[in-house]
């Protein structure tokens, strides 16, 4: 899928108005879209449990390399080294920032969805 030009939908508005309102203790996605920031949530106040992706960068000195250019080098990839996207820095091949499943939790969320599931008068699942 080619999450650059997608748009938040209707479902994280509401949740980011929830937790704007101070109605919602605790947000866990699985998405890996990053729509959940487009929607105007910052990283520290939703937790992912999926893996994510955070765009492209330099595989060895990790500079950030930009979405767009690297998905249409992608999309002309020829299968020849030549035609593999390099950084500009160290001409090492750029690869995706990606934070694999559980890697990107707070170490204190079993604790807090514990205590929270206790106290909570509701729990919504959304398959946004």
């Amino acid at each position: 899928n080619d999450y650059t030009h997608s748009k938040p939908t209707k479902a994280h508005h509401f949740i980011k108005m929830l937790h704007e309102q101070g109605s919602m203790r605790t947000y866990l996605t699985t998405s890996n879209d990053l729509l959940d920031r487009r929607a105007g949530f910052e990283s520290t106040e939703y937790n992912h449990v999926g893996g994510l992706s955070l765009g492209p960068m330099c595989a060895k000195c990790e500079v950030d390399y930009a979405l767009e250019k690297w998905v249409s080098e992608i999309q002309r990839f020829n299968g020849t080294s030549d035609s593999i996207s390099k950084c500009k820095e160290c001409n090492e091949p750029i690869k995706p920032r990606v934070n694999f499943l559980n890697l990107a939790l707070r170490e204190n969320i079993f604790e807090a969805l514990t205590k929270v599931s206790k106290d909570c008068d509701l729990i919504i699942a959304l398959d946004m």
